[in-house]
């Protein structure tokens, strides 16, 4: 399957206020700055220096990771890629990274700023988050179809490098969020985001049989899933 025709129809899936960003992941620019982003020099956490760590499995696969020479900030489980292991490390609780890089936290803020003028800025924060969180969990689901596994080896790479990419745009909403004095683990701000979380699902439930026949079978029943 062509790669364009599959984010074509993810794309359908998505709520309203993450469109933009989607078109954005699609773009040949972005997807190299994705798969090839800046090493780590610097710790997040210590400003120690970042260490590169490559191992080669019994099967002869190479698998990398980064870790902190001075203290215990680590990228986590080996990836498969330098790329994977990259945004693994920026979307790691606790890693100390709050510079998101600006390839995503450019374009992302931009979809705030352009929405916060419409409406109150915690507001659109919120359900950016929540967009974040809905989007995340339909593309976990998409790399279980059929369609992901007719993408070359290559373009699922790329798929999955995205799914740690959006691990990094969720802390960045948290981030943004606190900037406005928002504490999204209080109560009353967690149930604000339940509710825009259910809104967005809703929205895409409504509008399901209007974009289901642009979906293949496979992806159209994951997607059900999702709504129900």
């Amino acid at each position: 399957m062509d790669i364009n025709v599959y984010l074509k129809s993810a794309f359908q899936v998505y709520p309203t206020i993450f469109r933009d960003f989607s078109l954005f992941l699609s773009k040949d620019c972005v997807r190299d700055a994705i798969l090839n982003p800046p090493l780590p020099i610097c710790c997040g956490g210590c400003s120690g220096n970042m260490l590169k760590n490559v191992t080669v499995s019994k099967a002869g696969k190479t698998a990398f990771s980064f870790s902190c020479e001075q203290c215990d900030v680590n990228s986590g489980e080996p990836q498969s890629s330098l790329g994977k292991a990259v945004w693994a490390l920026y979307r790691k609780k606790g890693s100390g990274y709050h510079a998101v890089p600006p390839i995503i936290q450019e374009n992302s803020y931009q979809v705030l700023d352009k929405r916060a003028a419409q409406t109150s800025g915690k507001e659109v924060a919120l359900r950016w988050l929540a967009a974040v969180n809905f989007v995340d969990r339909a593309w976990k689901l998409q790399t279980k179809t059929g369609d992901f596994k007719q993408l070359s080896q290559d373009d699922q790479e790329y798929i999955k490098t995205i799914t740690l990419v959006l691990g990094v745009v969720k802390r960045q909403a948290v981030e943004r969020l606190a900037q406005l004095g928002v504490d999204v683990s209080l109560p009353e701000n967690n149930a604000q985001l339940v509710g825009e979380m259910k809104s967005i699902t809703e929205e895409r439930r409504r509008y399901y049989p209007l974009y289901k026949s642009n979906l293949t079978k496979t992806m159209a029943f994951k997607v059900s899933k999702l709504l129900n």
